[in-house]
């Protein structure tokens, strides 16, 4: 069971069913699926070319692999453009990628990358990510949001932790010189305090020394 013949199926399709309006755009949308996945449509005349580009791109950005797992696509069918729009689900980003590696292989990514619209998209957009993230733009926008939501966090949870953006700094440098035909270096996968935990709780510290002893050596 993979994308290409995987059932389809429409949120609030109770609602669908009573609109005879929506009911045409649900099998249209599925027409156009159906058509991609047969070959016989490209993937830039079934999905918005622009958005699944930059959405492929933000998922390979932030390492997150989850979001484009064929089973977590969700889309919107634009009645006005005709064309499906994908909707972020499920990124799972607390198990993102190491910096430096590559995402899983995804059959149903690989054929929308192989239309040179959606490619030319992911292109821009990752481009795009990498400038804003060096000049530190894209980081003051993300704690703009975060540092409200984290200080209600801590009061429950003491040891909730802001996301690591040197580790998008150095993603972002993984980017770029994959992009301009550079070999990646090793994998980076920076410690955070929910790793250095866990390691404590199972013994799987280095050398078994514990989270007491990290604290100590910082």
């Amino acid at each position: 069971l993979d994308f290409r013949n995987s059932r389809l199926e429409a949120f609030d399709s109770a609602r669908i069913q009573r609109s005879p309006a929506l009911s045409r755009q649900l099998s249209t949308a599925v027409g156009l699926v159906r058509g991609f996945e047969q070959r016989r449509l490209a993937a830039a005349d079934v999905f918005d070319p622009d958005r699944m580009g930059a959405f492929i791109a933000v998922a390979e950005f932030w390492g997150a692999w989850h979001a484009i797992d064929w089973r977590n696509h969700r889309y919107y069918f634009n009645p006005i453009t005709t064309r499906l729009e994908p909707i972020g689900f499920d990124a799972g980003i607390h198990g993102r990628v190491r910096v430096g590696r590559k995402l899983p292989d995804q059959p149903l990514v690989s054929a929308l990358l192989e239309d040179p619209k959606i490619r030319a998209a992911r292109d821009a957009a990752l481009r795009e990510l990498v400038e804003r993230t060096t000049t530190g733009d894209l980081i003051r926008k993300l704690e703009a949001v975060e540092d409200p939501q984290l200080a209600i966090l801590q009061t429950e949870y003491y040891f909730a932790n802001p996301f690591p953006y040197d580790e998008l700094v150095e993603r972002a440098k993984v980017v770029e010189k994959t992009m301009n035909g550079e070999p990646p270096a090793d994998a980076v996968n920076p410690a955070s305090y929910q790793t250095i935990l866990h390691a404590d709780i199972t013994g799987e510290a280095a050398g078994d020394r514990g989270f007491s002893h990290w604290v100590e050596e910082r």
